[in-house]
């Protein structure tokens, strides 16, 4: 349906141009006639009978897409456009071709990332998990001051201390600690 909506958008607006190039000369008369751009568009919409957009569009229109070459791409693009529209208006309008595209995009996306796991999944007995089972064994360090006062502090926080160096403060005393 977005696709749909995009390609009617868009043959609109080429149909537009396709009658601006049909009455090129009228319509460069009109627009150097016209003292703003807000004139020209609802002249050209009067004369032509032109949507707002299509209006707008050949206003907004680069005088080198007047050339014969460009008139060939605007009338290719109209007719590819128009056979867009009446496939995605197919597409909507069966369920089984609808079916088949989202399968054959699957296919795609299954044989450019289905390959087979990188990674290997070790799983254990699951069933028994303690608390204990979560913790990881280190070596650590526990303190205990004269006022019971416990930290436990793993070695891996503490270096050696040189000569001259300072050493990690371990934790916080209190007086007469």
């Amino acid at each position: 349906e977005f696709d749909l909506k995009k390609a009617q958008d868009r043959a609109h607006i080429l149909e537009g141009l396709r009658i601006a190039l049909d009455h090129i000369d009228a319509i460069i008369e009109l627009i150097r006639s016209s003292n703003t751009a807000e004139i020209a568009k609802n002249e050209l919409i009067n004369r032509y009978q032109l949507s707002d957009k299509q209006a707008q569009a050949i206003l907004d229109m680069r005088l080198v897409r007047l050339t014969g070459l460009e008139r060939g791409k605007i009338e290719t693009e109209y007719t590819d456009l128009l056979k867009s529209i009446e496939d995605f208006k197919d597409i909507l309008a069966k369920p089984e071709r609808i079916d088949q595209i989202i399968y054959q995009e699957l296919l795609d996306i299954a044989n450019k990332f289905g390959d087979e796991r990188r990674t290997e999944l070790q799983v254990g007995d699951v069933s028994s998990i303690e608390d204990e089972d979560l913790i990881d064994e280190e070596e650590v360090l526990i303190s205990l001051t004269h006022k019971e006062y416990l930290k436990r502090q793993s070695t891996n926080e503490l270096h050696t201390q040189n000569r001259g160096g300072r050493s990690v403060k371990g934790m916080n005393t209190h007086d007469d600690d």
